[in-house]
């Protein structure tokens, strides 16, 4: 089974900016969750 999540506004934005600030994927998934 997958674990999909549906992203809120706040939660792309955090995304984008974590992104511009050098953060894994990884760091940014434990983050959201």
């Amino acid at each position: 089974m997958t674990k999909q999540k549906h992203l809120t506004l706040d939660d792309r934005s955090y995304i984008q900016t974590s992104l511009n600030n050098g953060f894994s994927f990884r760091r940014i998934a434990e983050d959201l969750n």
